[in-house]
């Protein structure tokens, strides 16, 4: 069973010094609006969660909601508004790591140790943002039958 997830300074699997800022314990609650994501080993960036649906462990669709005031694009950082590439609705994309603000730290954790919270947590914890509220996920059980992969739904299901 897992504590928590890795803070990484960089959205890598690397768990060297150089990448580790702190475990961020199970329970914890933190703040994430952008994945970053690849569509080709020359095209990479941040795409907001609203833009895109998981339909595998690091495998997204681009999905442009009705009513969306921008076309999503792949930012060269979460700031920039539609300045990298166009994304046309039904690219696929590749990436597993959550741009993610703890309260004290800013970095990037795996989606798979990431759970969806609810709207009014959201507006309690986070006043003024725009920003989906996150949990890591809670301890397993002791001796789970078979481990549960959550439905690409579940998994992408965040405040926006």
């Amino acid at each position: 069973a897992h504590d928590g997830a890795w803070l990484r300074k960089t959205p890598n699997s690397d768990r060297s010094q150089d990448n580790l800022q702190g475990l961020v314990r199970n329970g914890t609650v933190v703040v994430g609006d952008f994945i970053f994501a690849r569509r080709s080993k020359a095209e990479e960036g941040f795409v907001k969660f609203s833009e895109v649906d998981q339909i595998g462990p690091k495998a997204w669709r681009v999905n442009r909601r009705k009513g969306s005031p921008t076309e999503p694009s792949l930012r060269p950082r979460p700031e920039d508004v539609a300045i990298g590439p166009q994304l046309e609705d039904g690219v696929r994309l590749e990436g597993s790591f959550i741009l993610v603000n703890t309260g004290k730290k800013v970095g990037y954790i795996k989606r798979d140790y990431l759970t969806a919270l609810s709207g009014p947590v959201a507006a309690s914890l986070a006043p003024g943002s725009a920003s989906p509220i996150t949990q890591t996920r809670p301890p397993a059980p002791e001796k789970p039958a078979k481990k549960a992969r959550l439905s690409p739904l579940e998994t992408v299901r965040l405040v926006t």
